[in-house]
């Protein structure tokens, strides 16, 4: 009589590699007193604003509005910083709009006022804007990625996730997964690059049904 081999569910896989992958990112950038001893000291500032700063509150400076194709998108995520604000209380990241950018909104990535990145805003479809309906995309550049506690970084990427695209499964499985491949696979490169701390990038993207129901909100209040 054979026996069949039977192999993990997916989740209790993909659980258990993230346990290890946020460990192994805590050992080495925060963990240890080996790992303290080893660090530039050029970014002593960034990581004592990181371990000892508070969170600020950001001062925007939004450009004029497009008058381009994106004329309505401009005008629909006009909101879209004071909303992510809000979800981000929790902790130290902010996002501060930025006057630059042609064709989408430009945000600063702050972390207890410390400017650690940027986010761009803009439209990922390639048919016409409507509401709702196509996608936007926000592509996030992280420095200092490996300054951060994983859960601490996990956890923002993941509230700008929710606000594109949590408002179904399907897509917001998709960036809960593109999420966690993205920062297993900047802990897996780490080694191949000359850089200390190399940058994170990402791009997240949905169509932002959370994010209208939330500005809807606010504006019947």
């Amino acid at each position: 009589m054979g026996y069949a081999l039977q192999w993990p569910a997916p989740n209790t896989v993909l659980l258990a590699l993230s346990v290890v992958v946020a460990w192994l990112w805590n050992e080495v950038s925060n963990g240890s007193d080996t790992a303290g001893k080893t660090r530039h000291d050029d970014y002593a500032k960034v990581i004592e604003s990181i371990e000892m700063g508070e969170a600020m509150e950001p001062k925007h400076h939004p450009p004029e509005l497009s008058h381009g194709l994106n004329k309505e998108m401009f005008h629909d995520f006009i909101a879209f910083s004071d909303k992510l604000n809000e979800l981000l209380l929790w902790g130290g990241w902010r996002i501060q709009e930025e006057p630059t950018g042609v064709g989408v909104r430009n945000y600063s990535v702050l972390y207890n006022g410390l400017k650690v990145g940027h986010l761009n805003l803009g439209v990922w479809s390639k048919t016409p804007y409507r509401a709702a309906k196509s996608e936007i995309s926000a592509d996030i550049e992280i420095e200092y990625a490996r300054l951060f506690y994983y859960g601490n970084l996990r956890r923002f990427l993941m509230t700008t996730g929710a606000l594109l695209s949590g408002d179904t499964l399907a897509s917001w499985d998709r960036t809960k997964e593109e999420i966690d491949y993205t920062l297993t696979s900047h802990l897996w490169d780490a080694g191949k690059t000359e850089e200390e701390t190399p940058r994170l990038n990402i791009r997240i993207h949905g169509r932002s049904l959370a994010y209208f129901k939330r500005w809807r909100k606010r504006k019947d209040s």
